[in-house]
């Protein structure tokens, strides 16, 4: 009886090796019939849908709003910033009439009357740079912050996440973004002067003509070019409450720079050329050039975030896919 029992729990005991290799099988079927299904996506479509998610998430997302939003708090920020900077470049000994120069060189996105009125403050506070620079350092603490949260705000809306920083981190940050690129404009001129003082050494020592390439204008144009992709490439990755890589945030800080060049050449010509703002307004044009290059200055630098956005949610679906768009963002802790 106890042999009959046995042999019968034996028999009817399920067998594991068999039990899963049906599973495995229908797994593998299941991913082969869903390779079949989905056929692997051209490069060609891959930015064409780049392309489309960047413009519609740029309409969705109110970046001609944030940018207006940006463009006013910038505008509050900028002559406070100009004080602060002139009593750096007082401490620094670097004469504030070659930094007057230095606008006029890149002045191209905020040229004429805006480029005169930041050349009188500068000349101004030059003279009494103790006490200015306490008062410019309190105008643009507010200013400056608010007008990179909302870029941090904006930029989240780009990726689909939401903001779990709390308010004062979202303010530090902030502050310590505007210090950074403040001395990151301070070393830049650092380096045109430099390249200015091995031209002079040069035509002095080796006796080069005036006709030869100059050194300076090379460090100028490629120091100008490559602060404006870092800068922007810090924004991107800093800024959004995201877990980004230096290289997740490049396609966008290329288009900035596009965009910057194209719009620093393009309203330049056209301010130099056919605009009647002193005219009809007065002394309000230069104001008005003032908001309307930093506004356009803003709405591109929004526009690179929503094609990092639209790029960083097309790999995280190729990745994982079977997450959604809401699903598949990585928020930093």
């Amino acid at each position: 009886m106890r042999c009959t029992l046995l042999c019968y729990s034996r028999s009817t005991r399920p067998n594991r090796r068999v039990a899963t290799r049906p599973k495995s099988t229908t797994s593998r079927g299941s991913e082969e019939a869903m390779s079949l299904r989905e056929p692997p996506v051209s490069d060609t479509h891959r930015i064409r849908s780049a392309i489309l998610h960047t413009v519609r998430g740029a309409y969705n997302h109110d970046c001609a709003d944030a940018a207006a939003a940006m463009a006013f708090d910038f505008v509050f920020a900028v002559f406070p910033g100009v004080i602060v900077l002139t009593a750096l470049l007082v401490v620094m000994d670097i004469p504030v009439e070659a930094f007057g120069a230095l606008l006029h060189e890149f002045g191209v996105v905020v040229p004429g009357p805006l480029i005169e009125v930041i050349e009188d403050n500068l000349i101004h506070a030059a003279d009494a740079p103790q006490s200015f620079f306490v008062l410019g350092i309190v105008g643009i603490i507010w200013p400056a912050s608010a007008s990179m949260s909302t870029t941090m705000s904006a930029l989240n809306r780009a990726y689909g996440t939401r903001e779990n920083r709390t308010l004062w981190r979202r303010r530090l940050l902030s502050i310590v973004l505007i210090v950074l690129l403040g001395l990151a404009l301070v070393v830049l001129f650092n380096l045109i002067v430099f390249g200015e003082q091995v031209d002079t050494w040069l035509e002095r020592n080796w006796a080069l003509s005036m006709e030869a390439p100059s050194l300076a204008g090379f460090i100028r144009h490629t120091a100008g070019v490559t602060g404006t992709l870092v800068a922007a490439a810090l924004i991107y990755r800093v800024a959004p409450d995201v877990r980004l890589r230096w290289l997740d945030v490049l396609p966008g800080s290329l288009l900035f720079l596009a965009q910057w060049t194209l719009i620093a050449g393009g309203f330049g010509y056209y301010v130099r050329n056919f605009s009647y703002y002193n005219v009809i307004y007065g002394v309000l044009g230069g104001v008005i050039i003032m908001l309307l290059s930093a506004y356009l200055v803003s709405f591109t630098l929004l526009l690179g975030g929503e094609l990092n956005g639209a790029l960083y949610r097309q790999r995280q679906q190729r990745l994982f896919p079977w997450l959604q768009d809401g699903h598949s963002m990585r928020i930093r802790d």
